[in-house]
């Protein structure tokens, strides 16, 4: 079964909290929204979500106070901090007292799915919750479509199916996809074509190919532009299967990867942030 996670946005700018609901909707969270952070405590002290995505500045209840009020309710729950210019120091000194991560503004969005994707895992681990992936078939033929969706959920994954490369696009943008598996011809919209038009909306996933007869030069071509692997009709389920896994497992430790990236790359700030307010105290005048 797949695990549902919860994310309470405060925000008080309407547009930014408009935008960033929508954001992380489509990676796959359930989000609640407030406009301050009085109404996002009371909204967390009925709902509990496990993370938290806070503006730092905002009114009756700022994003540090907001923070350090929902640590003593749920000291397990992922906090993370978004700033402005100027308040990075501020940051890591939450960081310090146990905030996640921070993300600047304007929100840099591949940052801001590197910091929900690394609360996820902190979650996952403690709950040993495993991992699910999301797939997106596009295939025009209706048999072929209706099989392969089957045997895909006989997994427990979620499966979207497409019949043609406009409308797997559409789910793209909707919905946050682990895997893509997609013809190469397709109506409306070419198989390489939707790939890349998805990969301008994310590039957090992976790709594998369905192949005709004659295809093999497009194919090719997927592969150059990123896809994973091409698998050629009729379809052999364990080979499918075989190349899903492998998609699984590089797509998990591309992910990884980034995290423990953003890991080390925080460590260094706090590190320095340390370092800098030894130095202040040995200089400043007794």
């Amino acid at each position: 079964m797949e695990k549902i996670y919860n994310v309470l946005l405060a925000e008080d700018d309407p547009e930014a909290r408009k935008h960033l609901l929508k954001v992380i909707q489509r990676e796959g969270f359930e989000v609640k929204a407030a406009e301050n952070g009085r109404i996002a405590l009371e909204l967390f002290e009925k709902e509990r979500p496990e993370i938290i995505l806070t503006d730092f500045k905002m009114p009756e209840l700022d994003g540090l106070e907001l923070i350090h009020q929902v640590k003593l309710l749920a000291p397990d729950t992922q906090c993370i901090l978004m700033t402005e210019f100027g308040e990075v120091q501020t940051a890591i000194r939450a960081i310090e007292e146990g905030v996640l991560d921070y993300v600047k503004k304007p929100i840099d969005l591949e940052q801001l799915v590197v910091a929900l994707g690394r609360a996820k895992e902190k979650i996952d681990e403690r709950m040993t919750i495993p991992f699910y992936p999301a797939v997106l078939l596009a295939e025009d033929d209706d048999t072929s479509r209706v099989r392969l969706v089957r045997v895909l959920e006989l997994e427990n994954w979620k499966v979207f199916s497409a019949k043609d490369g406009e409308e797997a696009v559409r789910i793209f943008e909707e919905q946050k996809i682990d895997i893509v598996l997609t013809d190469l011809n397709m109506p409306k919209k070419a198989g390489l074509e939707a790939l890349g038009e998805m990969r301008k909306i994310s590039t957090d996933f992976e790709s594998l190919i369905l192949t005709g007869f004659g295809d093999e030069s497009n194919a090719v071509n997927a592969l150059r532009n990123g896809a994973m692997a091409f698998l050629r009709k009729p379809i052999d389920v364990e080979e499918m299967f075989a190349l899903m896994n492998k998609a699984i497992e590089k797509l998990t430790l591309v992910r990884a990867l980034k995290y423990r990236s953003r890991d080390a790359e925080l460590a260094k700030e706090v590190i320095a942030g340390l370092r800098a307010t030894a130095i202040r105290k040995q200089i400043s005048p007794l």
